[in-house]
């Protein structure tokens, strides 16, 4: 690889600890950093001093059933592989490496050595979070750097047989592959014959581990899950470590032999990519080429709420994949939680279950619902300028995702009334409490949006600060949320006690707590945006 193009991965990387270091001077970074450390450090240090218990039943454990996952995850990445997965390049690269004076062996040696590196520091982190699993931190490093680099080379491969022979070729490729797959469950499956039928899950795993046929596809895998596992740096780690390097290596020369002609693909669907990342940034992650044209009437300026509240709902009108999208994401688990129902000779009750699931699938959508702040990130200086209160500006912001959320759940409760048994008192109640909690949900999702701007990230890439922040503002949101609503739950619970049981004034009781927060986190949201600084503040 040519020397500059060393230095420029060398830069990139000093930008990196630099953005870190930066960050950490500000109170936001700061905040983040303390926080991050409450949570890290105590999994670090437990790694190194909690004790080993039934240690032998892990590693035999992962030794059994490791090889199975990489070699899942491989079948799964051919399979659902798009024909734009290649390599990414970003605009900026695009345009002034692929008009150097760089062969294009060179330009995917700089792409792997920044994917390489990142593998290598990815492998640190999870040695920490995972070393008590094993008996040796160097052994669990050395199978997790050499697993990762394996599955990074793999997807590098599968991007570049669809760039080389196109997606016609990759198609039957991958058509060639779901009926290997065919072949290989039926071999593997009928030595057990009509046993599966009565035969427990956990039973018919082990007979299917226990195949010779799997075993022998499994080889290429095993070194990295006995190298994780291996209790003795000699021979044990050596040993498996040599296998596991020389496998890396053997796909590491076969991605270089595929390097021929893929830069034009790469650089049409590296900026198809681009595009779809920032429509990402924007809210339209589900979009689905269907689009609808389609007017509403103006709403009444409602104090600066109603303009808002109208530009919001034409976007939803216009992208109505969205609303699919959230409705799917919803009746998914719903339904397979019903057909583990109906197909249960026992009759479990699946009404918690199914609250479960539903709080969860809420959760999740209140970070995926763009139609608020996080879809004007881009026009937050223009908002700023509009002779609107901040809190008319913040309520006309986030009725749009809790009405959307509410009219998805309300349209789940109601096929569930059809489906399944339900007190009708626990239906209307549901009914009740799901607004105000979707209006507290989606006000927590943006208050924090505004503290720490966070969205989708280029692919491609491990950016350990981006996955940081993100874990930890998921739990932050979490916290946040479970303060409020244990408050609203706690209160219930002492009024259902008073009054002897009756559940009419503890469900408005919890209502009427749960609409207190919701309004409580106006003036808080309102207040982040007032201090949110367009020069200064940036999308993470």
């Amino acid at each position: 690889m040519d020397q500059s193009l060393w230095l420029l991965n060398y830069l990139k990387a000093c930008a990196t600890l630099r953005r870190w270091t930066r960050s950490i001077r500000t109170t936001k970074g700061l905040l983040l950093a303390l926080v991050g450390s409450l949570i890290f450090l105590p999994l670090i240090l437990s790694s190194f001093f909690t004790p080993r218990i039934l240690i032998d039943v892990q590693i035999a454990f992962i030794r059994d059933y490791g090889p199975l996952v990489l070699f899942l995850y491989c079948i799964l990445n051919v399979l659902f592989s798009s024909s734009d997965r290649v390599v990414y390049y970003s605009p900026s690269e695009v345009d002034f490496l692929f008009s150097g004076p760089y062969t294009p062996r060179q330009l995917l040696l700089y792409k792997i050595v920044a994917g390489l590196t990142s593998a290598v520091v990815t492998a640190l982190f999870m040695t920490l979070a995972t070393a008590h699993h094993t008996s040796k931190h160097l052994s669990a490093y050395a199978g997790l750097c050499f697993a990762l680099v394996f599955l990074y080379l793999f997807s590098l491969a599968v991007g570049l047989v669809i760039s080389i022979f196109g997606a016609l070729a990759f198609s039957r490729l991958r058509q060639f592959t779901i009926l290997a797959l065919s072949l290989l469950a039926a071999t593997i499956l009928w030595p057990i014959g009509q046993d599966a039928l009565s035969l427990p899950p956990m039973e018919i795993l082990q007979r299917i581990r226990q195949s010779s046929t799997l075993a022998f596809f499994l080889l290429p895998f095993r070194p990295f899950v006995m190298a994780y596992t291996s209790r003795n740096l000699w021979p044990d780690l050596l040993l498996w470590s040599t296998l596991s390097l020389l496998i890396d290596f053997s796909l590491l020369a076969l991605v270089l032999l595929l390097n021929t002609g893929f830069q034009e693909a790469s650089a049409a669907a590296s900026a198809r990519i681009f595009q779809r990342l920032q429509n990402a940034r924007k809210g339209k992650a589900f979009h689905f080429s269907v689009k609808v044209r389609g007017s509403l009437p103006m709403l009444p300026v409602w104090g600066g709420i109603g303009p808002n509240l109208w530009r919001h709902l034409i976007s939803v009108i216009r992208s109505p994949s969205r609303i699919v999208g959230i409705l799917f994401m919803h009746l998914v688990p719903v339904g397979f939680i019903l057909f583990i129902q109906w197909n249960s000779p026992f009759g479990t009750n699946i009404l918690a279950p199914i609250i479960t699931m539903l709080l969860t699938m809420t959760m999740v959508a209140t970070s995926t619902i763009f139609f608020d702040f996080r879809l004007d990130f881009e026009h937050i200086e223009q908002l700023k300028t509009l002779p609107i209160r901040p809190t008319r500006l913040v309520l006309g912001q986030l009725l749009t995702p809790v009405l959307i959320l509410t009219a998805v759940q309300w349209i789940i409760l109601a096929l569930l009334f059809r489906l399944i048994r339900i007190d009708p008192l626990l239906l209307l109640a549901a009914a009740i409490l799901i607004p105000p909690l979707n209006f507290l949900l989606i006000a927590i999702e943006n208050m924090y949006f505004l503290l720490y701007p966070f969205l989708p990230n280029t692919p491609n890439s491990v950016d350990f600060q981006a996955l940081g922040r993100q874990l930890l503002l998921m739990l932050a949101k979490l916290f946040t949320a479970s303060v409020a609503t244990g408050l609203s739950a706690g209160l219930a619970a002492l009024t259902f006690w008073l009054t002897g049981e009756s559940w009419i004034p503890t469900i408005f009781v919890a209502w009427l707590m749960l609409v207190v927060c919701g309004v409580g986190m106006i003036p808080v949201v309102a207040h982040f945006f007032n201090q949110f600084d367009v020069s200064t503040d940036r999308v993470g």
